[in-house]
């Protein structure tokens, strides 16, 4: 993971503008992406915004987390994005008209870079606690991979989807 943290991180800085709006999800491989950044220029122009809301109780690999490390590294602005990332579509709709909740949304959305990994679809279940019933209904369709709260197949086909909070599929 670290070493694919320090060739995420090169790529990442050689495509990096000013006035860049950089989205980034969490995640362990994420985590170390952003320890690996060492950038001496200083992005006061870019906005640094988690690509998702809060997976789990691991506050390190969390997009939060992540983010402010980013940030901090390249000398630049962020915002946090404070909900989880999985709630019911009731939830969303609501905690989505928050001004500051809604002001990130946009952010996201119009980001100019997006930074992401895929998790391993047998340990995304587990972190996101997901019923067992539902575990074994994804299993089932031979899941692999789980990116914005998409399961995917080896074939890349979705075979699953939550509903999540920030940067989706479409």
């Amino acid at each position: 993971l670290k070493d694919v943290g320090k060739q995420a991180s090169k790529y990442f800085l050689s495509v990096l503008n000013e006035n860049s709006v950089v989205s980034i999800a969490g995640g362990s491989t994420m985590l170390e992406f952003a320890k690996a950044i060492k950038c001496d220029k200083k992005y006061s122009s870019t906005t640094v915004v988690p690509a998702r809301g809060s997976v789990g109780l691991d506050i390190e690999t969390q997009s939060n987390n992540v983010v402010a490390e980013v940030s901090k590294n390249i000398h630049s602005n962020y915002k946090l994005l404070n909900i989880p990332d999985e709630l019911g579509e009731e939830s969303i709709k609501t905690l989505t008209q928050e001004p500051e909740i809604k002001n990130t949304l946009e952010l996201i959305q119009n980001s100019d870079i997006l930074v992401f990994g895929i998790g391993r679809a047998d340990e995304m279940v587990r972190r996101r606690k997901l019923s067992d019933e539902k575990v074994k209904e994804i299993m089932d369709k031979e899941a692999v991979g789980e990116a914005f709260g998409h399961f995917f197949n080896k074939k890349g086909e979705i075979v699953h989807k939550l509903n999540t909070v920030g940067i989706d599929m479409e």
